[in-house]
C-alpha cells in the first residue's frame, strides 16, 4: 500500500526468494585462501546443495564433471548453466578442495556423478596447509624472480661492445725471411704500449650497424626466461615461434592487423601470470608441452579471462610480484591500452 492508501502490486525478485545459503566461514575464512578456480567450483558446489530443499538436511549431492562443466537440463526442461572452467581446471580444483578437507566425498562415482558433501564441523578443513601452499608459491616466486634478475643483469652487464678487443704486446713473433729479406718481424702485428697507436676497429657492414631489435624482442625474451626457462641469448628459433603464436592470439583477440612496440612490452607482461595460471589450471603441463598448437590453444585461454588481475611491473622488468592490494594489479584493458 502507498502513500495514498492504494495497493500496490508486489514486484517479484529472483534474488532473495530464489537464493542459496553458503556458510559465513567459506568467505570470511577461507575464501582469501583459495585459488579463483576452486572457489568458483566451490560456490557451484554449495548452489546444488543448500539451493535444493530435499539436499539441506543431508548436505550432499551428486555432481558429475559434465554438470559442472556444462550444466544440466531438467525434466521440465529448465536448464542449469555449468560453472564456465575447463574439464582439466574443474578436476583440479576438486582435488585441492578434497584433498584440504573443504569437502568430502562419499562413496565412489557413479553415472549421476561423485557425492561431495559439505561438514558440518569447519574445524576439519586443513587451515594449515591452505596457509602453507601460499607460503610455498610465495617463496617459489621469489626464488623465480632473484633467478629472473640475475639473468636480466647478466644481459646488461655482458656484450655492452660489439668492438674486438686487442690486448698490446711487445713480443716479437720471430718468423723465416721474407722474399724479399728486408724484415724478420711482423712489425705490422706489433704493437707496443708505449707508441699509443690506436687499434683499428673490426670493419661493421651498413646493415649491421643499422640493425635494430625486433618490435617482439621483449616478448622473446619474457617467454625465453619464464616459459623455457632460458635466458635471452640462449632463445632459440622455437623461441620466435612461440612468440609468433602468442601475437597471432592478439591479433584475434583485439580484431586488429598489427602489433605495436608498446602493446608487445605490455604483452610481454602476460607471460609471468599465464606461467603462474598454467601451473594451477593445468599442473605437470608446462614442462611436457612442446606442441606450438597446444601452447597457443592454452594461452588463448589464458587471454579468454578478461579481466583477470596481473600484478604490474617493477623497474621496467618482465619480473611480477604478487600483490594483496588491488590497485597495484594490471588488467588485461592496461596491458592492450
Amino acid at each position: 500500500m502507498n502513500k495514498s492508501g492504494q495497493e500496490t502490486e508486489t514486484k517479484q525478485t529472483s534474488f532473495i526468494p530464489n537464493s542459496f545459503c553458503t556458510p559465513n566461514e567459506f568467505v570470511d575464512q577461507l575464501m582469501h585462501l583459495l585459488q579463483p578456480n576452486e572457489w568458483v567450483v566451490l560456490s557451484f558446489v554449495c548452489r546444488h546443495i543448500f539451493g535444493w530443499k530435499d539436499k539441506i538436511a543431508s548436505r550432499t549431492a551428486a555432481i558429475s564433471l559434465s554438470m559442472l562443466k556444462d550444466g544440466f537440463t531438467t525434466e521440465k526442461g529448465e536448464h542449469y548453466h555449468g560453472c564456465g572452467l575447463s574439464h582439466p581446471a574443474i578436476v583440479t580444483a576438486l582435488n585441492s578442495l578434497t584433498k584440504y578437507n573443504i569437502l568430502e566425498k562419499e562413496g565412489d562415482a557413479t553415472q549421476k556423478g561423485q557425492k561431495y558433501h559439505i561438514p558440518e564441523d569447519d574445524e576439519k578443513i586443513d587451515y594449515a596447509g591452505l596457509q602453507q601452499r601460499i607460503s610455498d608459491k610465495a617463496s617459489a616466486n621469489q626464488k623465480r624472480t632473484a633467478k629472473a634478475r640475475g639473468v636480466i643483469n647478466d644481459k646488461r652487464l655482458g656484450g655492452q661492445s660489439d668492438q674486438l678487443v686487442v690486448s698490446p704486446t711487445n713480443h716479437q713473433e720471430l718468423v723465416p725471411l721474407t722474399k724479399g729479406g728486408q724484415s724478420d718481424q711482423h712489425n705490422h702485428k706489433h704493437i707496443k704500449p708505449s707508441q699509443n697507436q690506436d687499434i683499428p676497429k673490426p670493419k661493421v657492414s651498413e646493415k649491421q650497424q643499422t640493425k635494430q631489435p625486433s618490435k617482439d624482442q621483449c616478448l622473446k625474451d619474457a617467454l625465453a626466461i619464464y616459459w623455457q626457462g632460458a635466458s635471452p641469448h640462449e632463445a632459440t628459433g622455437y623461441t620466435g615461434q612461440l612468440s609468433a603464436r602468442v601475437g597471432h592470439v592478439w591479433i584475434k583477440h583485439l580484431k586488429i592487423d598489427v602489433i605495436t612496440a608498446e602493446q608487445y612490452i605490455k604483452i610481454a607482461r602476460s607471460i609471468v601470470p599465464f606461467v603462474e595460471w598454467m601451473h594451477d589450471a593445468y599442473p605437470g603441463i608446462h614442462g611436457k608441452l612442446r606442441n606450438l598448437d597446444g601452447f597457443e590453444d592454452y594461452y588463448r585461454e589464458f587471454v579468454s579471462l578478461d579481466g583477470k588481475p596481473k600484478p604490474k611491473t617493477r623497474d621496467s622488468d618482465y619480473v611480477v610480484e604478487d600483490s594483496d592490494d588491488s590497485n597495484t594489479w594490471l588488467d588485461f584493458a592496461d596491458m592492450v591500452a
